[in-house]
């Protein structure tokens, strides 16, 4: 279904660079990375994209960024309660009139033999807004830095833009949007001299993992055509569900900034992330350009 979604989604893009083009500058999340997974999440559902859900969607990923105090747990509260009014509204809407879109079939399988329940379907709509939101909006907002970082690779992706695909893997591993990610051991096991208990909850690095030496070699150089297997959507039963839109959207969005936008630049001496432990993301990347 995403891969049948890529003339929207390239459409998607296309509008909005085509708001800012004329002005030659921009900010690449205010203006593009972070619109960019909200309208494409709210096509695919089938729901109006409304601003409302990108700050909803902000907001909730928050749960996942440990230690986090009581009141903000209470602040997320009320923004998970604002966002199961309102798509419980919508889904008693569509159950109504049901429309070729995610969330009537996502409906329809409710319906037939209780293979979701209610807030069963709700909790997967507010997954798909929430995680697919920050990684995709990092994504893109890492990879253009990276790029302006290195112009010669840059250069090499505008005069070969057929090799998008594995530059985003590469991308991905260089600056991943997930720096940190949870998991229980199944058994003991012994690495690196230290052992892990059955049962012991694990914090593993991505961004380390993904600047091992022993598997990346040169790990430090970014090298879009690099073949190989990184860690950016972790991996087994728990591999992201949202993998393969924030490709497809990172790969649309990166190639139409670096065919579209010419002498592209970064427009700030002081870089500004966001403070987050689990996600690695900008808070702002303005830059200037001139257009074909």
């Amino acid at each position: 279904m995403l891969e049948s979604m890529r003339p929207q989604i390239q459409k998607i893009v296309d509008e909005l660079l085509g708001k800012v083009q004329e002005a030659g500058s921009m900010d690449v999340i205010a203006d593009l990375a972070c619109p960019l997974p909200a309208m494409v999440t709210a096509t695919i559902l089938g729901v109006p994209t409304e601003q409302q859900l990108t700050q909803w969607a902000h907001d909730l990923f928050y749960v996942f960024d440990q230690p986090i105090s009581i009141k903000d747990y209470e602040y997320l509260n009320k923004v998970a309660l604002e966002f199961r009014e309102y798509f419980s509204s919508l889904i008693a809407e569509r159950e109504k009139k049901p429309k070729e879109d995610l969330l009537s079939y996502l409906i329809a399988a409710k319906n037939q033999g209780g293979k979701l329940n209610h807030d069963e379907l709700l909790a997967i709509c507010a997954m798909l807004f929430s995680v697919g939101q920050e990684t995709t909006e990092n994504l893109i907002g890492n990879s253009v830095l990276a790029l302006l970082h290195h112009p010669d690779q840059m250069q090499k992706l505008k005069a070969q833009p057929t090799i998008i695909n594995s530059a985003i893997e590469e991308l991905l591993r260089y600056d991943s949007p997930v720096q940190l990610i949870s998991r229980l051991a199944i058994e003991d096991v012994e690495i690196g001299g230290e052992t892990i208990r059955a049962g012991d909850r694990v914090d593993l690095c991505l961004g380390a993992a993904n600047r091992d030496p022993a598997q990346f070699p040169d790990p430090d150089r970014l090298d879009l055509t690099r073949q190989h297997y990184s860690l950016p959507f972790g991996a087994g039963i728990h591999y992201c569900l949202g993998a393969t839109q924030a490709r497809i959207q990172g790969q649309i969005a990166i190639n139409a900034i670096v065919q579209r936008l010419c002498d592209l630049k970064l427009n700030t001496n002081k870089l500004e992330w966001r403070k987050n432990i689990v996600l690695r993301g900008l808070a702002a990347l303005p830059v200037t350009f001139s257009c074909q």
